[in-house]
């Protein structure tokens, strides 16, 4: 068995790589808000939860070291179990409620969940949290303002986005992977022996950019011990995430079902078989005893095949289990949902033949009746466009030599900044009253991008490979924080709601830009820093669109790939406001690099002179 990593290990890993002061300070805050005095402590998934149960495990350690108790008789949960507590909102179960998140920039989330309590429990106290939030957009939640506590009031872009970078790097350094609703387990196995086992089927990396930072192995894996989950008609793609913590030396297995548009009536179906016949009797009488569980059906249902799928895989393959870690099931569904106990691979089979016979897959008429689906799929079509479009050119591209993938990568990242965007400009624009966009609906984003990836390969690869490549390049930008993918009903006021799994922006969908466009960004950004010395913004616009068109023509002339849609929507960007530390901190990486220094001579004629 693999030596058990205890917290004081993590703790000494976090403090050679962040400030002792933010060590601390992070500390403190989760066990304040872990000692405040209140009968429900919400906590904000993903980014949050996970953060807090790091800190947490920390300060357990502590207290167990210092022979303190440390144990509070408050109910801790994410925002996601919120149907399951609608019975004891209602019956006034709960006088103080806290609402806790990390980073504050709108408010669009918090508000939703503190309007859905407020709107169940009228009476109760209900306070909101945060570490940080952004000081200049109140706009969005300016009437519970008096109900929001912010340890720091964050007056710049770089400050949230520093310390959202920062806390995902936490992530990574601890050894915890960057999920709120699927369950992981531990193994005890080494991980060269893990490939081993692994090598018959097909692995894919999705390692990012900070994961190779922090010594952190990714792969995705697809083998035909999948092949029973991916078959059910419900399934729009199943695998298995493996990481390897290198500073820990720990191997982490994360499975993944992802459910295609599932109709709301066969989902019901499927969704009261499983409960009543799989699921724990303390969480059958907690969604019997609540009319919002309807809610989490979906969620239930992917939680729970995902659990089985690992079961099963490691069956087959010989791989031990040391933990099943079972905090995820309790913050996200109150109480255990699956017995503790492991299955064995003959029951697993015979449950999901089970699930088959209750019906098949039917694809609702009204998909695109949902305006937020309009509005993004417009945008989600014109990106695929130019796609389309430079195709051609693509595969000429002598100096790119990133392959398919990369492309397909370039896809999915661009997508979410399109879906931020657009996100960003309804909530500065007042659209308070709007959630965030439905998001893009997974199964169609990855045949398409597979569609794409076959006509790139033609006959030489199968298109279930492509299919893979395509959720690998998903997943590879879901672990760095630029989107998340969820389960989201849509309609279930109207006769055809539906559940599917779908894929829309997270905070950190800006890192695209800074990934792949950094020489045009930093000659926009010393555009913008001349111009503003000479008081001439009127002049700020054309000189960036004269910028964009000699650097395209550049690139073009040097053989090297770019799409010029991306760069005009940087050049509409506020570089300096936005990118300004990132740019600065980042600029010796890429010194010698040629393109940016003829992006930066470029920008230098334009200006006249820069002076830094």
């Amino acid at each position: 068995m693999l030596n058990e990593v205890k917290s004081m290990d993590i703790k000494e890993i976090l403090l050679k790589k962040i400030t002792e002061n933010k060590f601390f300070d992070i500390c403190n805050f989760v066990e304040e808000l872990y000692l405040m005095d209140c009968d429900l402590l919400i906590l904000m998934a993903r980014k949050f939860f996970n953060l807090f149960c790091v800190f947490h495990e920390i300060n357990c350690q502590k207290y167990e070291r210092l022979e303190i108790p440390y144990q509070q008789e408050k109910k801790i949960i994410t925002n996601r179990a919120l149907p399951l507590l609608r019975h004891e909102l209602q019956n006034h179960r709960f006088q103080k409620i806290v609402i806790a998140d990390d980073i504050i920039i709108h408010g669009r989330s918090i508000r939703e969940v503190y309007d859905e309590v407020a709107g169940l429990c009228p009476e109760a106290e209900t306070l909101l949290i945060s570490y940080i939030r952004n000081d200049q957009e109140t706009s969005t939640y300016e009437d519970i303002m008096g109900k929001m506590r912010s340890r720091y009031l964050g007056e710049t872009y770089d400050e949230w986005r520093e310390l959202s970078d920062e806390i995902v790097n936490i992530f990574y350094m601890s050894g915890r992977p960057y999920i709120s609703y699927l369950p992981y387990f531990t193994l005890d196995i080494e991980w060269e022996r893990l490939m081993d086992k692994l090598r018959h089927g097909e692995c894919l990396p999705i390692q990012n950019e900070d994961m190779k930072k922090y010594r952190v192995e990714a792969w995705m894996y697809t083998g035909r011990e999948l092949d029973i989950f991916q078959n059910l008609k419900i399934c729009s793609i199943s695998t298995i995430r493996f990481y390897y913590y290198q500073e820990l030396d720990k191997v982490i297995a994360v499975p993944y079902f992802c459910l295609d548009v599932v109709e709301g009536k066969l989902l019901e179906k499927i969704s009261d078989f499983v409960r009543k016949k799989y699921f724990t009797q303390e969480y059958q009488k907690l969604a019997e005893q609540n009319s919002g569980a309807d809610e989490m059906r979906a969620m239930e249902l992917e939680y729970t095949l995902s659990a089985w799928m690992c079961m099963y895989a490691f069956d087959l393959l010989g791989i031990q289990t040391d933990t099943w870690h079972k905090e995820i099931e309790r913050y996200n569904f109150c109480e255990t949902l699956l017995p503790a106990q492991m299955l064995s691979d003959q029951k697993i089979p015979e449950r999901l033949e089970e699930i088959e016979k209750i019906g098949g897959q039917i694809c609702p008429e009204n998909l695109e009746s949902n305006s937020d689906i309009q509005i993004l799929l417009k945008k989600y079509r014109e990106l695929k466009e130019v796609y389309k479009k430079h195709l051609p050119r693509l595969r000429k591209m002598s100096a790119w030599t990133g392959g398919p993938t990369d492309y397909v990568q370039r896809f999915i990242d661009n997508y979410l900044v399109v879906n931020g965007g657009i996100d960003e400009e309804r909530c500065k624009n007042n659209h308070i009253e709007k959630k965030r966009l439905f998001g893009i609906p997974l199964s169609g984003l990855l045949n398409d991008m597979s569609e794409f990836l076959w006509s790139l390969n033609g006959e030489e690869v199968s298109r279930s490979r492509c299919l893979n490549q395509s959720f690998a390049a998903v997943l590879k930008a879901v672990d760095s924080g630029k989107g998340s993918i969820v389960t989201k009903e849509a309609g279930r006021d109207a006769p055809g709601w539906f559940s599917e799994s779908v894929i829309y922006a997270g905070e950190q969908n800006y890192k695209f830009y800074e990934n792949t466009n950094f020489p045009i960004m930093y000659g926009l950004y010393l555009i913008e820093q001349e111009s503003g010395r000479q008081n001439a913004f009127e002049k700020i616009k054309d000189r960036k669109e004269q910028m964009v068109d000699n650097f395209a023509q550049y690139l073009e002339g040097e053989n090297i790939f770019y799409i010029k849609e991306e760069m005009q929507q940087i050049a509409d960007s506020d570089i300096s406001s936005n990118y300004k530390k990132f740019l600065q901190n980042s600029y010796e990486k890429y010194y010698g690099n040629q393109v940016l220094a003829q992006a930066v001579q470029m920008a230098l004629n334009i200006c006249g002179s820069v002076q830094e």
